[in-house]
């Protein structure tokens, strides 16, 4: 009886708990989706600053391309994380073209802003940057956690 007591609770524990397996699967795909709407609200936000009337200037020389730089740097690492199966050459192309409408959309519009190929290619080496140093920087963390098991 004791043998048939304990095989009933654990396929009872097996249907009603998630497998430590399936709880990381669970978690991985939660993940992913806070990574995507993080990565269109940064999308929005770079879009609506970017389209704003400018009304001065930074008071440093192509100060501006830094921020550039970081916005698309965060925009195609966060697409990175919501995409993982994505190539990052993709992931680069889908954030320089972001990019270039946005420049284009400022040379466009009337709104004291210009367009500029400096801006786009600091969007560009951006969205390289974080793009392929993310998968890199993946890697190393797994090696570092696999070696302190």
């Amino acid at each position: 009886m004791m043998g048939l007591a304990s095989f009933d609770s654990f396929h009872v524990r097996a249907a009603i708990l998630p497998s430590n397996r399936q709880r990381s699967r669970s978690l991985r795909g939660h993940m992913i989706w806070v990574f995507r709407i993080l990565a269109v609200a940064v999308a929005t936000v770079i879009l609506v600053l970017s389209l704003q009337p400018f009304t001065g200037s930074l008071g440093v020389n192509h100060a501006d391309k830094v921020q550039h730089l970081l916005a698309y740097g965060l925009l195609a690492g966060l697409m990175a994380l919501g995409w993982p199966r994505c190539r990052p050459v993709w992931i680069v192309a889908i954030a320089a073209l972001f990019g270039l409408g946005v420049e284009l959309a400022q040379g466009v519009m009337s709104q004291g802003r210009t367009a500029s190929g400096l801006d786009a290619l600091a969007n560009l080496i951006g969205a390289l940057l974080a793009s392929f140093a993310l998968p890199r920087a993946r890697s190393l963390l797994r090696r570092r956690n696999e070696r302190m098991r």
